[in-house]
Order: C-alpha cells, then sequence, then structure tokens
C-alpha cells in the first residue's frame, strides 16, 4: 500500500439523487483528510458538474465497466452496479472493497449480488434502519455510517429576492425527487388541501423534479396555495427562505434532505417511517407524523404555524443535533473503517 491512501469511491448510477451526492461529499471531504481520492461514474453522472476539488474520475459507457483497476488500495461501491462492479473487479485484482446500502430493504437475492455481498470486507449501512433489513444472522461484517450533510451556503441577494415573491407568507417547502411512490407527496398535497382555510397564510413549494411531476401536479390543480418549481440548483436559497420543512416520504434509508434542513436550522414534520426515525426524535427535533396519513401531516404543520415558540425550539434543537453528520465527522468514520480493512487484510 503506497503513502498515501488510494480510494476508489465507484458510483454507477447516472443523474445526481442523493446517493451521488453523498458520493461526491464524501471523496471531497475524504481528499481534505489526505486521502487520494478517485472516482468511477456513470455516463451520464451528474457529480462531474458539481465537483469542488480536481478529483481524479473516470466515466465509463458502458453499464458495468469492463475494465480492471489496479492503482488503489480500496474500493467503496456506493450502489447496487457499482457493488457487482467492485466484486468483478475484486477477482481480477485482488482489491479489497466495501458496499454502502442506501435502502431500507434487502438487496436481492440473485447469485451475482450475493456473491457481491458476502466478498465485500465490510457493508455500510446508513442507518439501523437499513442493517435491519438484513437478514437475522447474515454472515456479512456491518457497520452504522450516516449520511453527511452538505455545505451549502445561501446567496443573499437571491434570498431577499424570494423572500419578495412569498412576501407575507408561512413558506412551508419539501425538496426532493418527486417520486410520489417513494416519496409520498400526494399525503403533503392532501395536507395542503386540508389547511387552506385554517391557514390563510401558508404557502406550499414543491422545490424538485422528477417522473411523477405530471401526476402531482394534476393533484394540485385548483390549489392556488402550492406551487412547483421544478429542479433547482440553489437549494441552500430556498432552505433560507422556508418557514418549515416537510418530509412526507413512505420510505427513507436516511433522508439526507433531513440532515440539509436540520443544518439549516428549519422546523421540520416527516412521516414517522423507517430511516426518518433514526434522525427525528419526535417532539425534539422535529414533529413525526403517521406514515401516510394526510390529517396527521395536516395537523403537525399547524402545530409549527400556530406555535413560533415550538417551532423555534425544534430548529434550535435540529440544528444543534446536525453536526455530528458534519462531512469531516463523517468522513473521518469512513477513513478510520477503511483502515481497519486493509490493516485485517494484511494480518
Amino acid at each position: 500500500m503506497s503513502a498515501k491512501l488510494r480510494v476508489l469511491q465507484a458510483n454507477l448510477a447516472r443523474g445526481f439523487r442523493g446517493g451521488e451526492r453523498q458520493t461526491l461529499l464524501l471523496a471531497e471531504a475524504l481528499t481534505d483528510l489526505g486521502v487520494d481520492s478517485r472516482l468511477l461514474l456513470a455516463r451520464g453522472s451528474g457529480i462531474p458538474r458539481h465537483l469542488s476539488k480536481p478529483l481524479r474520475h473516470t466515466a465509463t459507457r458502458r453499464n458495468l465497466p469492463l475494465n480492471a483497476v489496479r492503482d488503489c488500495d480500496l474500493v467503496h461501491a456506493q450502489e447496487a452496479k457499482a457493488a457487482t462492479w467492485a466484486w468483478w473487479n475484486h477477482l481480477r485484482t485482488g482489491t479489497p472493497y466495501l458496499i454502502t446500502r442506501h435502502l431500507p430493504f434487502a438487496p436481492g437475492g440473485g447469485f451475482v449480488t450475493r456473491a457481491a455481498y458476502q466478498n465485500a470486507a465490510a457493508v455500510i449501512c446508513i442507518s439501523e434502519s437499513v442493517r435491519r433489513a438484513f437478514a437475522p444472522g447474515a454472515p456479512l461484517s456491518f457497520s452504522i455510517i450516516p449520511n453527511m450533510t452538505a455545505p451549502m451556503h445561501a446567496d443573499p441577494a437571491a434570498v431577499a429576492e424570494l423572500r419578495a415573491q412569498f412576501r407575507g407568507c408561512f413558506v412551508a417547502g419539501h425538496i426532493g425527487a418527486l417520486s410520489n411512490r417513494e416519496k409520498g407527496q400526494e399525503f403533503l398535497i392532501a395536507a395542503a388541501r386540508m389547511l387552506r382555510e385554517s391557514c390563510p397564510r401558508l404557502k406550499f413549494l414543491f422545490i424538485g423534479g422528477g417522473p411523477d411531476e405530471a401526476e402531482l401536479r394534476e393533484m394540485a390543480r385548483g390549489l392556488s396555495t402550492v406551487e412547483f418549481t421544478g429542479f433547482r440548483d440553489n437549494i441552500a436559497d430556498y432552505l433560507a427562505l422556508l418557514d418549515v420543512f416537510v418530509f412526507p416520504s413512505r420510505f427513507e434509508g436516511l433522508g439526507s434532505a433531513l440532515l440539509d434542513a436540520m443544518a439549516a436550522g428549519l422546523p421540520i414534520v416527516a412521516g414517522a417511517v423507517a430511516g426518518v426515525r433514526d434522525v427525528i426524535r419526535d417532539g425534539e427535533t422535529g414533529l413525526l407524523a403517521a406514515d401516510a396519513d394526510a390529517h396527521a401531516l395536516a395537523a403537525a404543520i399547524k402545530r409549527i404555524y400556530d406555535d413560533r415558540k415550538l417551532a423555534a425550539a425544534l430548529a434550535r434543537n435540529a440544528k444543534k443535533e446536525s453536526a455530528a453528520y458534519a462531512p469531516a465527522i463523517i468522513a473521518r468514520r469512513h477513513l478510520d473503517l477503511y483502515r481497519k480493512v486493509l490493516a485485517d487484510g494484511q494480518g
């Protein structure tokens, strides 16, 4: 092994969603800790255009790359396709690898998937909920390392413009892919419909795009209190605008958007699903509403709307809690695990 640890972060998903952002954040935070971080990416990945450091990265034109990588000490696979490739690369080169599991259900039971997990030096679960999704007694080496917050800096001029646009409004915002089957946005639209009379200043913003946008817009037809912004890069500006962050997901491994809302010092209302409960403590760092229950969601939002002292206390506690998810802290936990894996392999 070279004096400077060489770690290849592999993520073969296209686009730029939460998992890709976490891959990027980890690679850059590890660089700050002296690691030689490299990236193996899919063609069409959104990671390169978001790089803030000159990391070495390779984009493959194939669904699974055919080239083996020998000039690294460790591979960290960040999603399913990358896990398959990391196992294949291990067979070819002997390079040890780890897999991060983001989803709160067990991976597929096919031969390739089982082999990829069984031969991994460690499986990182981003929450206890993700860990519990694996079969009891699974012969795997598990570590729990959560996602990290994203360093964000709002543009004062952009924030002032947004606040002028929504002057006099109490803004409830949801940030994420518009994927109703996963994110449960229909319940937030239903809650908006329930609250339009009792909370006249309440405005709902759906910040993001996705496959169910047209369907959700149709659900919100006639609701003047609901607005869709489409995809936005300037998330920090919108977080600075919001009065409450709402997260009605049907399932989550952890919910990195929650971490960003916490770091922004926002009161949070979220669905009480596995993964979210690993981050939010009901009544302390946010309010949890019963899963798939629009009435419970509406009631929690109204509590924040009506009670400024409660909103301030939740926001203050959430911001304090978010410090545990800072990039430097989470990256150090990964680095400690990398070193342990390599030391155990040499022993």
